[in-house]
């Protein structure tokens, strides 16, 4: 496959790679997901729920990325997808310098450092789009994310109520954010890193 790499940062996992995703990517996307789905409850879907076929998915990864409103990118343990962080900005001017991210991680790679790989690659990727604004949302009862998002710079701005339904209860969601124009802790160098667990 051809695609256009991302390094990891330094002092990541020397084995894995990350990887900018594309279209021809999507069946291999397509299966990650449903099975981070499956294995954590700090995702946005549930199990099964991404219910989309590859040739669906990779025209909507094809128009995103036409317009530079999205991305991909994809960590790879011998070339075996392992996690992957994605990165959403709406059309809107008022809106553009904003990036929305979700950080997936497989269970078996937890504590590895992969999570801190990816968001200093996307920040990285960011900073080269002209964004100055990054933004998630994570569940309160996720504390290795929060204290990951809070190492790298990331600061809570509020939480919002009953976000998410969950097994029939609700749920909150904290809300963070990280102003790359601030110049705070870089994720490259930010001290060691705590053991990360997917976001959303």
């Amino acid at each position: 496959m051809s695609h256009a790499s991302v390094l990891s940062p330094a002092g990541s996992t020397p084995d894995v790679r990350i990887r900018l995703a594309g279209p021809v990517d999507a069946a291999v996307i397509i299966a990650l997901l449903d099975r981070i789905h499956g294995e954590t409850p700090f995702m946005l879907y549930e199990p099964g729920e991404l219910n989309v076929s590859a040739e669906v998915y990779a025209a909507r990864i094809s128009e995103s990325m036409g317009k530079a409103r999205w991305f991909m990118l994809l960590a790879e343990d011998g070339g075996a997808p392992v996690g992957f962080i994605n990165g959403f900005r709406g059309g809107a001017r008022r809106t553009a310098h904003v990036l929305g991210i979700g950080l997936g991680i497989l269970r078996s790679h937890w504590g590895r450092g992969i999570g801190r790989s990816l968001l200093a690659a996307a920040e990285d990727l960011a900073r080269r789009q002209g964004i100055s604004r990054l933004e998630l949302s994570v569940q309160p009862t996720n504390r290795r994310a929060i204290a990951l998002y809070e190492k790298l710079g990331y600061r809570h701005e509020g939480t919002k109520r009953n976000g998410q339904l969950i097994d029939s209860r609700f749920v909150d969601e904290h809300l963070m954010a990280k102003l790359l124009a601030d110049d705070g802790p870089s994720p490259a160098t930010a001290g060691a890193s705590p053991a990360p667990a997917p976001g959303r």
